[in-house]
């Protein structure tokens, strides 16, 4: 029998309940089982080229690997290993679309439904495809579908590792089953969501039976919690800043937008990133802090909102860049404008939407949270794409779309979003789908919240809205124009196309834009896998690597970078029209790029500086300064009269990864002098403790310069306890 989750009928004998453990269902493990039936075979091989394959194979593992591990779940790498996406990935495994699963929620004998509700979890056992999850919490969620909804099948959130530490469903400690209130369709909130995560992150979502002490409740909208498992799916860490963005404590007695009780009930101008002054405690009145590793994480909202709110329009673009996402901030409000999310930001301000601070690019990021008003014929399908822009309290729209280059950004955004994701064909055969899926079940839900006929008259609306809405988007100026044709963009070094540069190597950016006029070509590129960009002008002179003068080719060299740095870039092309009308290449950047690695010479370079002596297994032989008995290498510089200065350098022990640690600022080492490095991941305990531990079954050192080149390198095997690994005699 497979396992009933993947169908994979290998090592089920890990769980009684047919289901493999879940780092069978990683990257990591497919790619390494792959690498362990490989070395099976070949190592039974009689043949000249068995180490070579068997070499190679390794080699190809670890490449593949290192890149399961690193990037997260929506991180995505192009077959030919040069373009880079985040998003687009499909829900799948418990929120797979396809499927429709079961949960069955048990409180006992004695349980009552009016002991439900949203102040309090209720206690009970989850059943889920044949396995029990005992002491889970469950209550009642939601403002609208709890308050205003007077049956009882409301809204759910539970807790799965409510009673017990750890305890998830496929990796997902907390669900929001949704009811659907005020949706006839019962499926807004996951096609919402499953349109947006195309290019926005977006919560997965899919469909499920639910029953509660064995009694039929009907389908439920099975949502993504926007939690620290969300985070790390769209993110390099979980180390950030997250907010849901609202009025936390009812109506303030003061505040900056005046007595205006729309805004007070869904806190436009608090919590809709506008600045409120420097003192930190107005924030949290606005905002609601879920996590943060950071003492004082208020500031991080106003060192985002001050110049966001406050710089004059012709320095804001430059000036906002470093603090906030602006190009993630406007494919946020190009997605809530274009389907019409009422429960959204640029309609009712900071009202459901989240704030996430990105700590490895030190900005501020606006998220997608609720998308359950979305979608309604009326209104919504002529909304304005410039929804609050004259309103100071929305200052995404307000102050962004002021700026003319940001403004024909998110015009290109939307037309992105409307030419590639508003497909009627598309969409319409997935709302059947979802329809023929949820059918049968609405009609058999003895607590439904809508007839069967108000369902399907809810599908009819569903698909007229996105025929009507696509409509209304064509017909406006700003988006009935053609876009400029941009293709065939690619970087070379030394002439050879898709070659990666070396430490400090430019690389040299073509494209090929064809159906002008053009006022300009810009390129933007960014010096890591996050963070902002720069942009330089690109050039058709035939003097930028771009071929002939005029032919429609143009290029330009983005400057050297160090050794293992990872280099994004994309393409803008400014049409020569009243509007300057812009186009990107690829259409979604910036969440969908281009990118090199920045290369490390292979060479070991001949020098006075060794890796004298090492120890991987240290129980009892030597203490650091704190008395701990930790991995250590040390260093020796053979010269008899130079002095080495250890500025730029970097111990490793993966060429993945160069850079992983760095030599303390004004580091060197006189002639004929040892220096150890103490590498315990403790860096707490002085400067000269490295972020990496070693493995004592056998591993790798290396000694990198300011230059990029491998100045002393070791592989070693299996080590012995408290013996150490030296060069005899020294150096």
């Amino acid at each position: 029998m497979g396992c009933k989750r993947c169908k994979n009928s290998v090592l089920i004998f890990f769980n009684s309940h047919n289901y493999c453990p879940d780092f069978l269902h990683s990257s990591y493990f497919k790619i390494n089982l792959i690498f362990f039936i490989s070395f099976l075979y070949l190592r039974k091989m009689n043949h000249p080229i068995r180490n070579s394959l068997l070499c190679f194979v390794f080699m190809l593992t670890f490449a593949l690997s290192m890149t399961a591990q690193n990037l997260p779940y929506e991180y995505r790498i192009s077959e030919d290993g040069h373009r880079l996406t985040i998003g687009g990935n499909p829900s799948t495994e418990f929120y797979d679309e396809s499927i429709i699963r079961s949960i069955d929620l048990d409180f006992g004998p004695n349980w009552n439904f009016d002991d439900l509700n949203d102040f309090n979890d209720l206690l009970g056992k989850l059943s889920f495809e044949g396995q029990v999850y005992d002491s889970v919490g469950v209550r009642i969620k939601g403002f609208s579908s709890n308050f205003s909804n007077q049956t009882e099948k409301k809204s759910l959130n539970i807790i799965i590792d409510y009673g017990i530490d750890k305890q998830n469903i496929w990796g997902y400690e907390t669900l929001n089953l949704n009811s659907g209130y005020e949706d006839p369709s019962s499926m807004r909130e996951v096609l919402y969501n499953h349109i947006g995560r195309n290019y926005t992150p977006g919560l997965k979502g899919n469909f499920v039976d639910l029953s509660i002490n064995g009694e039929n409740w009907g389908p439920y909208l099975n949502i993504q919690q926007l939690n620290g498992d969300y985070i790390r799916e769209w993110f390099l860490s979980n180390n950030g800043t997250r907010w849901r963005c609202w009025y936390p404590d009812g109506i303030p007695v003061d505040g900056p937008i005046g007595q205006d009780p729309f805004a007070f009930l869904f806190g436009a101008g608090g919590a809709s990133i506008n600045f409120l002054g420097t003192d930190t405690t107005e924030y949290a009145k606005y905002y609601t802090l879920k996590r943060t590793t950071k003492e004082n994480p208020w500031q991080d909202i106003i060192k985002a909102a001050e110049p966001l709110c406050t710089l004059p329009i012709g320095e804001l673009e430059e000036g906002v860049k470093d603090v906030l996402d602006v190009d993630r901030a406007l494919w946020f409000v190009a997605h809530e404008n274009v389907w019409a999310d009422d429960d959204s930001y640029v309609y009712k301000g900071g009202m459901d939407y989240y704030l996430y601070y990105e700590i490895e690019s030190d900005r501020i990021i606006p998220l997608e949270y609720d998308g359950n008003s979305c979608m309604q014929l009326g209104e919504a399908q002529t909304w304005s794409i410039f929804m609050n822009e004259t309103d100071e309290k929305f200052p995404l729209m307000s102050r962004l779309l002021k700026v003319p280059s940001l403004r024909q950004r998110y015009l290109a955004h939307i037309r992105t979003i409307r030419d590639l994701y508003m497909d009627e064909e598309y969409l319409t055969g997935l709302i059947d789908e979802f329809a023929d899926k949820l059918r049968p079940r609405i009609e058999n839900d003895p607590r439904r919240l809508f007839s069967l006929a108000e369902f399907e008259d809810g599908i009819e609306d569903l698909k007229s809205f996105v025929i009507l809405r696509k409509a209304y988007l064509s017909s406006l100026p700003e988006l009935n124009v053609l876009d400029l044709e941009i293709e065939a963009l690619k970087h070379s070094v030394d002439g050879v196309d898709w070659n990666s540069p070396q430490h400090m190597q430019e690389a040299n950016i073509t494209v090929d834009v064809i159906n002008g006029p053009v006022e300009v070509v810009n390129l933007y590129y960014s010096d890591g896998l996050v963070g902002s960009f720069d942009k330089i002008t690109m050039f058709d002179d035939g003097m930028h690597g771009d071929g002939a003068a005029d032919d429609g080719t143009f290029g330009a060299n983005i400057p050297g970078q160090s050794y293992g740095t990872i280099v994004r870039y994309y393409v803008e092309a400014i049409k020569d029209d009243p509007t300057n009308t812009a186009s990107f290449f690829p259409r979604g950047a910036e969440h969908d790029v281009y990118f090199y690695e920045v290369q490390i010479s292979q060479a070991v370079v001949s020098g006075d500086m060794v890796i004298n002596e090492f120890m991987a297994s240290n129980d009892t032989a030597i203490a650091d300064e704190v008395g701990e008995f930790d991995d250590w290498v040390e260093l020796r510089n053979n010269s008899l009269v130079d002095i080495v200065d250890f500025d730029g350098w970097h111990l490793t022990d993966t060429l993945a990864n160069p850079t992983k640690w760095s030599f303390p600022a004004g580091t060197s080492l006189s002639p004929q002098s040892y220096l150890t490095i103490w590498l315990d991941e403790d860096q707490s305990q002085g400067e000269f403790h490295a972020n990496f531990k070693l493995d004592a079954d056998g591993e790798e050192i290396y000694l990198i310069n300011a230059d990029g080149n491998i100045v002393d390198q070791v592989i070693f095997e299996t080590q012995t306890t408290d013996l150490s690994y030296s060069r005899i005699p020294n150096g």
